[in-house]
């Protein structure tokens, strides 16, 4: 089965905890049983990658220049209110990730923590 998990982030990017853990789990425990999967994150960076980790394909979707709201630096008030009105509806995040579901051709879809995402996504599913 082709399984594409979306998370805010994925292993090693600083600030996991919890839910990536857990992502972290069932990714690699369904292909250690040979199923195709695929993780959909962000990162701080301005560029995206895509990246094999213990035999699931991380894709690491560029921040594009907002304020990185996992890290432990402090934002100003208008950064955190532009985050909060992009987390309404994204559509260029929303964009991006339909075109990873293009190339995948995903059979199922598990959403995580959709913090920088946005429900979107879940148009694109």
């Amino acid at each position: 089965m082709n399984v594409l998990l979306i998370n805010s982030l994925y292993p090693p990017v600083a600030g996991c905890s919890g839910a990536e853990k857990a992502v972290t789990l069932l990714a690699e425990a369904l292909a250690s049983r040979g199923h195709k999967i695929g993780v959909v994150s962000l990162h701080p960076e301005h560029v995206e990658t895509v990246e094999f980790v213990r035999g699931v394909k991380v894709y690491r979707l560029a921040n594009r220049g907002y304020a990185w709201p996992f890290g432990g630096t402090s934002r100003s008030l208008w950064q955190r209110s532009f985050w909060q009105l992009k987390e309404r509806w994204n559509r260029e995040v929303a964009e991006r990730v339909g075109k990873i579901f293009d190339n995948e051709r995903p059979d199922a879809v598990s959403t995580h923590g959709l913090s920088g995402f946005s429900a979107s996504v879940w148009r694109e599913v």
